[in-house]
């Protein structure tokens, strides 16, 4: 008889233990499916931010770009009364500006070819060059006026 009550009680232990562990086991697995649906909630909240991010960074490009252009064709257009190797050094540098900014807006035609890790850099490296090259026209709008 004693053994039979160490043996029910044995086996009513190793239960209660074996329904605890399965209870903290479902709560981790509810938790981790808690987690998981989260962490696909901010990654698609990131890719909306993400796409709206490239879209106004695209929008603003294209119209530094096309001021550029509009500027450029300003200093197309000067008449010059200088002599004919300071024209034509002029004209090259013209040429020059306009061919750096249709380099910017083929980089920004391929822009969504970018991977994500890398989109940062790009951006940088072309906010940089549009600040450039609209610098480098306006100093020459400044010296065409001269």
């Amino acid at each position: 008889m004693k053994h039979t009550i160490f043996g029910l009680t044995v086996t009513g232990v190793m239960v209660v233990a074996s329904l605890t562990a399965s209870a903290q086991q479902n709560k981790k697995v509810a938790k981790a499916k808690e987690e998981v649906s989260e962490a696909k909630k901010d990654l698609r909240e990131a890719r909306v931010d993400s796409a709206a991010d490239y879209q106004k960074f695209k929008k603003q490009t294209e119209i530094a770009i096309y001021e550029n252009k509009k500027k450029i064709d300003q200093l197309k257009v000067k008449k010059s009364n200088d002599d004919k190797a300071a024209y034509e050094a002029y004209q090259k540098r013209v040429l020059a500006l306009e061919e750096k900014n249709n380099e910017l807006r083929r980089k920004l035609e391929t822009s969504g070819k970018i991977e994500t890790n890398k989109w940062a850099s790009f951006k940088l490296e072309v906010s940089n060059n549009i600040n450039e090259v609209t610098a480098d026209i306006n100093d020459a709008l400044a010296d065409n006026k001269q």
